[in-house]
């Protein structure tokens, strides 16, 4: 029907979201089935209304106007966020740091810092701790 997911149907700004987030959040091959299920359900549904849109085509046609909107707005390539992303979600996923290496095991780190992601949390919470001592 032209909708990456079912929550994109309630209005045409989590429409653009949802093709947005969805597209760089998964890998190219996960967006490829997800349009050939879209196809495939186009027809299915031309068996009864020969005249329904594509809706494969539709979702191939959203998502050129976010990737021009991305581009020329904010100079963002959505397919090197796509594969930025992608690589930062399975560097976290199998414990490495930025640098690329995992924390040595029975790493000291404070309770409050565990499952945070990144240096600049870290500097932006002490600074934050910082703060609130000198006021």
């Amino acid at each position: 029907r032209g909708y990456i997911t079912a929550y994109s149907q309630s209005e045409p700004r989590e429409d653009f979201a949802e093709l947005l987030s969805e597209y760089i959040t998964h890998s190219p091959a996960w967006w490829s089935e997800q349009l050939s299920t879209a196809d495939t359900q186009t027809a299915e549904v031309r068996k009864s209304d020969p005249d329904a849109p594509n809706g494969a085509d539709i979702i191939r046609s959203k998502i050129d106007i976010v990737r021009d909107y991305m581009q020329t707005e904010w100079d963002v390539d959505m397919d090197e966020l796509r594969s930025t992303v992608n690589r930062r979600t399975a560097d976290v996923v199998a414990g490495r740091t930025r640098k690329g290496t995992a924390p040595p095991a029975g790493a000291d780190v404070p309770r409050r810092e565990r499952g945070k992601c990144g240096d600049g949390y870290r500097r932006s919470a002490q600074q934050a701790r910082a703060r609130e001592r000198a006021a």
